[in-house]
Order: structure tokens, then C-alpha cells, then sequence
């Protein structure tokens, strides 16, 4: 190794020197013997840790690389942060790939495990290396920050991705620390777009994260999901959770941090420039909410945690849509409120093909809150809005469901709620003014007290003979034809009357 010390140190002794007459070869001359003197080095140490008779035991072969590639990293950071011969761009280039190579026979011989120890310490010298490169050189154009950010995305890549792909086998170290890094690298991405100075870390840092996050999570879930009939258990929860929260807040991030942009730079400027990241938040946000519905309705078949995943999955995507509604009254804010009350019906549908949970209300009356708030949120704001659009929605999930149950035998609970509701909604559709809840309240009455009156109903008239209803209905058609002038009047008024209500 002193032989190959002293050439390095002479390759810079010979770029050092300041005779301009022989610069051109002295220049050739110290970055040809640094680089033969790093190949060499390179070389050796591979053939040290990979050769069959290698005597070292794993530690040491496991050191042996790391240091390796630690080693050719530096000098890549080296290179790209000041620029002195013979430490020119094009010799940390090299170092680099020279690291890569050393990478690929260290763990194509398993030389280190875990393998991380050579693919963070070379990925994250590339990124070192693009930022320094970019700060020492503020002013140049366009280009070459653009292949600055693909070269910091590719060094997070090789950093982060390998240990999400693999995090679904082994212990639980490395899938922890992918998903704790890889959302703290996307949400600081998110956080940090909208200042131009790091705009070419923040995006890769964006885009790495959060596909970290997502791959790590598919790596535990999915052999999970394929333990039926004896599970998931609340493992799924561990991972899914986690890694939906982190979904949302870089979502919510972006979101917030655009528009808080948009709102400084005046109207027509920074709209443009951050459309891309706004869409992108609430693309995030509705992935987490599709991811989370699929893990879960995928899992429903484990039977002792069904009913409680559908519970918890429509009360947590109620609150979500109201608090989306309030918080975000723009289009692409109204299309992720929608987005969630949807996939807490879909919740609905998916457990009642496992009868999670068995009391139906325990779910529809969520939902139906979470819709009449909303509803009746745009009702307020909106003079022109009309009730059976945004109430009837809500109106229908709270009552139907109940009334479909009390045709047949109900308890008494129901039996009682159920006509109290209706009865209060058909109050507040009168003193408001208000045509859905008014018609919609009448009807599910209506037909509550058929549902209830019905065994007496059927016992009157089995007790009487067939030809007296017959008798008493004439005298009503003959008393209804009398006045049936007036009859159709007082139709046609309590029909305006109905529809003038809003």
C-alpha cells in the first residue's frame, strides 16, 4: 500500500506545481497516476475480500468493503466540491464507479452483510457530491441542475430502495429504518419544494421517500395478506398505518405549503410554477385512502378482527371527508372529501358480505352524519344549493338501512330511534324550510308504521268478512268523487307547497 500511497501523493505534488508552459501534461500526467493508483487499490481490496482462499473471517471482510466504498466515495465528494487537479470531476467519476464495482462483488460474494453498508455509504456520496457541486456553482443554467437532480436520484435510489425491496424478509430492523428514513426524506422534500436554493434535492428526496414508504409497506403486507383464514392479525395495522400516515402528511405537506406559496407570489405567478406538486399532494392523499381500503378489505376474511376493521375504517374516513370538506373548499380538496365517504361506503359494502358488523347502524349512521355536516355545511355558504341534493344523500343512509331492517322483526330500540329520527327530521324540514328532509321524513314514517301496524293491520282484516272492506271502500270513492274538484286542488297546493321548500 506504500507504493500506491506514494503515487497519489505524487499525482498531487505534480498537479500542485504552477509552470504554465508544462500544464497540459502535467495535468494528464497527475490524474492518469491518481486514477491507476485508485484502480489499483480497487483492484486489490476486491480481490482480497472475494478470493477463495481468503483467511479473514466476516467481520473483517465485511470492514474491508465498507471502508472500500466508503473510501471511493469520499473522493467522489471530494471531487465534486473542489475542483483542483487532479481531483477533477472526471477522477470522481471514476472513484465512483470504481465504488460501484466494489458494491457489486461485495454483495454479489455476500462479503458484507447487512449490504447497506456499501450501497448508503455510495449512495449517499453521490448525493453529497450533486448538492456541493450545485452550491459551488450557483450560476449555471438550466441543464445541469436538471442532471444534478437525476444524479441525486439515483444516489438516494441506491441509498434507500434496496433495503425497502428486501425489508419483507429478515428481522424487523431494516424495514423499520427504511420506512422511519424514507418518510422523513419525503416529508422534508415536501416541506422544502418550494424554495428554488434546494429544489433539486427536494423533489428526488419527494419522489425516493415516498416510494420507499410504499415498497417497504408492500413488502411486510403482502405476505401477510396471504396467511388466510388465520390471519392478517394486527400486524397489518403496524405497517399499514405507519405508512399511510406518512402518505398523508407528505400529501397535506404539499398541499399546504403550495398554496401558502400561491397566496404570497400574488395571483398568476406561483400557480404554475407549483401545480405540479399541488396535484401531486392530493394524488398522495387518495392513494393513502385507496391503499388503506384495499389492505383492509382484503384482510376482512380474518373473522375475529372483521367487525372491528370495518368500524374503524368508516368512522375513520367519515371524520376524514368532513374534515376535508371544511378544511379545503377547492376542487381537488372536494374530490378527496369524496374520494374518502366513498371508500367508507365501499367499507359498508365489502363487510356486508362477512356481516361486520351485525347492527348496520353502527356504520350507515357515521356515514350519514359525516354527509348531512357536509351538506348542510354548502347549504349554509351556498344560497342557490337546494336540499335534495346535498342533504338527501345523507338522509337516505341514515334512514333506509333501518327501515329495510324494520320490515322484518327489529328490536325495540330500533323500533323506537327509528321514529324518533324520522319524526325529528320531519321537524326540522318544516321549520327550516327545507324539501328533502320533509319528504324523505314523511315517507320513512310512513312506512315505519306500516311496518309496525301491519300484524294488526292483517289480524282486522282477517277478523272481518271480505265484502264489508269491500263496502267501506266504495263509500270512500263515493265521498272522494263528490268533491274531487277540491280534492285535486288541495293536491295541487300541497305539491307547490312541497316544492317551493328548498
Amino acid at each position: 500500500m506504500f507504493p500506491l500511497a506514494a503515487a497519489a501523493a505524487g499525482a498531487f505534488l505534480i498537479g500542485a506545481r504552477t509552470d504554465p508552459a508544462t500544464l497540459r501534461p502535467r495535468t494528464i500526467a497527475s490524474i492518469t497516476l491518481l486514477v491507476l493508483a485508485l484502480a489499483t487499490v480497487t483492484t486489490a481490496e476486491i480481490a482480497a475480500f472475494t478470493g477463495a482462499d481468503m483467511t479473514d473471517d466476516a467481520a473483517v471482510t465485511a470492514v474491508r468493503a465498507s471502508v472500500l466504498v466508503l473510501a471511493l466515495g469520499v473522493v467522489h465528494v471530494l471531487a465534486a466540491w473542489r475542483l483542483r487537479v487532479p481531483l477533477t470531476m472526471a477522477v470522481g467519476w471514476v472513484a465512483a464507479g470504481l465504488a460501484g464495482f466494489a458494491l457489486m462483488s461485495a454483495v454479489g460474494t455476500q462479503a458484507t452483510e447487512p449490504f447497506e453498508f456499501v450501497t448508503v455509504p455510495l449512495g449517499l456520496a453521490i448525493v453529497v457530491g450533486q448538492v456541493l457541486a450545485g452550491r459551488a456553482r450557483s450560476a449555471d443554467t438550466e441543464a445541469p441542475v436538471a442532471v444534478r437532480a437525476r444524479w441525486i436520484t439515483a444516489g438516494l435510489a441506491l441509498a434507500l430502495l434496496p433495503g425497502a425491496v428486501v425489508g419483507g424478509t429478515g428481522d424487523l430492523l431494516r424495514p423499520v429504518l427504511a420506512l422511519t428514513i424514507g418518510g422523513a426524506f419525503a416529508v422534508s422534500g415536501a416541506l422544502l419544494l418550494v424554495r428554488p436554493r434546494w429544489a433539486s434535492l427536494a423533489w428526488p428526496a419527494l419522489g425516493v421517500g415516498a416510494l420507499t414508504v410504499v415498497l417497504t409497506a408492500a413488502s411486510r403486507i403482502q405476505p401477510l395478506l396471504e396467511l388466510a383464514p388465520n390471519g392478517p392479525d394486527t400486524r397489518l395495522e403496524a405497517w399499514l398505518l405507519p405508512s399511510a400516515l406518512i402518505l398523508a402528511a407528505v400529501g397535506t405537506g404539499l398541499v399546504t405549503v403550495t398554496r401558502r406559496t400561491d397566496e404570497g407570489t400574488g395571483p398568476g405567478r406561483g400557480e404554475a410554477t407549483y401545480a405540479p406538486a399541488l396535484r401531486l399532494g392530493y394524488v398522495l392523499l387518495v392513494l393513502a385512502i385507496v391503499g388503506v381500503l384495499a389492505a383492509e378489505v382484503a384482510a376482512l376474511g380474518y373473522e375475529p378482527l372483521a367487525t372491528i376493521r370495518v368500524i374503524l375504517l368508516v368512522w375513520t374516513f367519515s371524520a376524514l371527508h368532513l374534515a376535508a370538506f371544511w378544511c379545503d373548499d377547492s376542487r381537488l380538496g372536494r374530490m378527496v372529501a369524496w374520494v374518502a365517504i366513498g371508500a367508507g361506503g365501499g367499507a359498508v359494502v365489502a363487510g356486508s358480505a362477512y356481516a361486520a358488523p351485525a347492527t348496520v347502524e353502527i356504520v350507515s349512521v357515521p356515514l350519514a352524519i359525516a354527509l348531512l355536516a357536509t351538506g348542510w355545511l354548502h347549504l349554509d355558504v351556498t344560497p342557490a344549493a337546494r336540499s335534495r341534493r346535498w342533504l338527501a344523500p345523507g338522509l337516505l343512509v341514515l334512514l333506509v338501512p333501518s327501515v329495510l331492517l324494520d320490515i322484518t322483526e327489529s328490536p325495540l330500540w330500533r323500533v323506537v330511534g327509528l321514529g324518533l329520527v324520522a319524526t325529528v327530521v320531519i321537524v326540522v324540514g318544516a321549520v327550516r324550510k327545507l324539501q328533502a328532509p320533509f319528504v324523505i321524513g314523511a315517507i320513512v314514517l310512513m312506512l315505519h308504521a306500516v311496518a309496525q301496524l301491519w300484524p294488526w293491520i292483517s289480524l282486522a282484516y282477517g277478523a272481518v268478512t271480505w265484502w264489508l272492506w269491500l263496502g267501506v271502500g266504495g263509500v270512500i270513492l263515493i265521498v272522494l268523487a263528490a268533491r274531487y274538484e277540491q280534492r285535486i286542488a288541495n293536491f295541487k297546493a300541497i305539491s307547490m307547497t312541497i316544492s317551493a321548500l328548498r
